[in-house]
């Protein structure tokens, strides 16, 4: 094991260093500081469909119109795209997580799930996605254990729609940047300043929320735990559960839970039963009770000094907008 951890973070913030080589799920957190979208790919031979999710898609060329994406050399579909020589890739929207999760291993009744629509090629195209591109074949590329397929688009397609993204191990959703809001609301007042155009309150919101988590973080890290692994704490202190539904659960990549059960079972946190199902231990009990202290240790020294008054008029008026 060559990657070292930094007992507390640099002023470059990191984290953890090391060789991919011989730590590849150091070397995959690292790639899932990288947010990407996500897409589903697919093909068709006139008979039967395959999908699969694919958060690898990328532009390469607008002349000629070229994309490309990859798929591993163990995947049981890999020669059936080669086979086919063509592809539909539908870029998956906001909500729609559980077309994302539905696609995210293989099974045999994925298309009778989903609403889709046949392309040109005849590849399915998935309903309600914020783009269509469809696809021939222009060439294959040994990429170390994964394939890498360029596609020539022979037809695009854009719907509205905002994208659903992936990083850092988990689903998200584009939002405007909170400064953006902010500067957009009012270019020339920082939210503290008094007087002029203020910021507007959905904006202050969205700034607050980043900001409170991202002090939060701190806390977290007194328990070296990250978010990631305090969202599948939280979710195990319900009830013992597989990692594929803990992904569901928490809108967490299956692979980003896995190496967190397993980081976790090496610190005595989880135990599995001989079917795979997991659940805390004594210890990971007692790490989601410090978690929960420190969360309430957290919101007391945030709120210090602000008039109960003013918390209790905040705290209906967060209710009244969360109210159905």
């Amino acid at each position: 094991m060559s990657t070292t951890y930094s007992p507390q973070p640099t002023a470059a913030g990191i984290i953890e260093r090391g060789d991919p080589a011989e730590d590849p799920r150091a070397f995959r957190r690292a790639l899932g500081q990288f947010a990407t979208g996500v897409t589903i790919i697919t093909t068709s031979d006139g008979t039967s469909q395959v999908g699969m999710a694919v958060n690898s898609f990328a532009a390469v060329s607008l002349d000629p119109p070229l994309i490309s994406w990859s798929i591993r050399n163990e995947s049981r579909n890999r020669d059936t795209f080669a086979r086919n020589g063509h592809f539909g890739v539908s870029v998956l929207a906001e909500d729609q997580v559980a077309v994302s999760g539905l696609f995210a291993r293989p099974q045999d009744d994925q298309f009778d799930q989903v609403s889709w629509t046949a392309g040109i090629h005849g590849d399915p195209l998935l309903d309600q996605a914020i783009a269509h591109f469809e696809c021939t074949l222009e060439a294959t590329h040994d990429g170390g254990d994964h394939q890498i397929i360029i596609g020539r688009v022979s037809s695009c397609t854009r719907l509205d729609g905002a994208p659903l993204l992936f990083a850092q191990g988990q689903y998200g959703i584009a939002e405007a940047h909170p400064q953006v809001e902010l500067t957009s609301a009012a270019p020339s007042v920082k939210p503290a300043d008094a007087g002029g155009d203020q910021p507007l309150f959905m904006s202050l919101l969205k700034a607050t929320e980043q900001h409170m988590s991202s002090l939060f973080d701190e806390y977290r890290s007194r328990l070296d735990i990250n978010v990631v692994g305090s969202r599948v704490i939280n979710l195990l202190d319900g009830a013992p559960a597989t990692a594929a539904e803990i992904s569901e659960r928490a809108l967490l990549g299956e692979a980003t839970v896995e190496d967190t059960l397993s980081e976790f079972r090496a610190r005595g946190w989880v135990a599995a039963s001989s079917n795979n199902v997991f659940e805390l231990t004594d210890a990971g009990r007692a790490v989601r009770r410090d978690l929960l202290s420190s969360a309430r240790e957290f919101t007391s020294a945030q709120l210090n000094g602000i008039d109960p008054s003013d918390l209790e008029a905040a705290r209906r008026v967060l209710l009244r907008l969360l109210a159905p």
